[in-house]
């Protein structure tokens, strides 16, 4: 399994020019993928990856990532081969299950491992060249086709979860894994066995699956002014994904019942 390294994901934060600038270093420094966050009502992600395709020339690159519900899979099908034509064949596709922003969109993240499964074969099956007509669970589409080829007829997908459920698909059909924000041995073993599990239902094993250890980090002279940063990012993250934490469980982490309360109303 080729794996990709070690690798820079960026917030969808920084005008264009910036972005570029950002790329240009991120390659000239040896990284080797960037990932760059598809958030609701911030700057939007694929235009910010068309930037750093033509900015950069060996980079992989990604959304990190998008999700099943705010842009239907058709139309990621469509970005993400575009992407890949544009890059001349670097693009990794980035999927979890997502959050912010779909109470703005009115979405409900329903039936989360039915959707990315049906996303991913959609995908594929629409970068390969197919004609795609089904009636999923979440997904549906008829007789959907690109209308242009994309260099590679299968773009590598990766998941970014720290869900058990989730985690054991991934073992099942993605490419590889990003673990979010988990250093604990113990917690680590627990989602390889889920992913190892996953791998064991399709026959395949887990040198077939790159897993990546996905860390968010500041980094400012000033140590109060990184953990302040960083304080914030914990905080949106908790709030976004709620209810879905149980994998503060294999931290042996339990919040305050005064942030349960606020994660619950949504109250950023």
């Amino acid at each position: 399994m080729r794996t990709l390294g070690i690798g820079v994901l960026l917030n969808a934060e920084y005008p264009a020019r910036e972005i570029a600038e950002l790329a240009r270093l991120i390659e000239d420094l040896d990284y080797r993928s960037l990932w760059y966050s598809d958030v609701r009502m911030i700057r939007d992600c694929y235009i910010g990856l068309a930037t750093i395709a033509m900015a950069t020339k060996r980079l992989a690159l990604g959304p990190g990532v998008t999700d099943p519900y705010s842009r239907h899979p058709v139309m990621t099908a469509s970005s993400i081969g575009t992407l890949d034509e544009l890059s001349n064949g670097r693009a990794l596709l980035g999927l979890g299950i997502g959050g912010s922003g779909f109470r703005e969109l009115g979405i409900s993240a329903r039936l989360p491992v039915a959707a990315l499964r049906e996303m991913v074969d959609l995908v594929r099956r629409m970068v390969a060249g197919e004609e795609v007509t089904m009636e999923g669970k979440v997904v549906s589409a008829t007789r959907a086709r690109l209308q242009f080829s994309p260099p590679r007829k299968r773009i590598p997908v990766y998941f970014a979860t720290q869900g058990p459920q989730v985690m054991r698909l991934a073992g099942e059909i993605a490419d590889g894994v990003l673990l979010a924000n988990t250093v604990d041995h113990a917690a680590v073993a627990f989602y390889i066995g889920k992913l190892k599990a996953g791998a064991a239902r399709t026959g395949r094993t887990l040198d077939e699956i790159d897993l990546c250890l996905r860390y968010e980090i500041c980094i400012d002279d000033d140590e109060s002014v990184a953990r302040a940063v960083m304080r914030r990012r914990i905080t949106s993250r908790l709030i976004s994904s709620y209810p879905r934490w149980r994998f503060l469980e294999h931290l042996g982490l339990e919040l305050p019942a005064g942030f349960v309360q606020i994660a619950a109303a949504k109250d950023t």
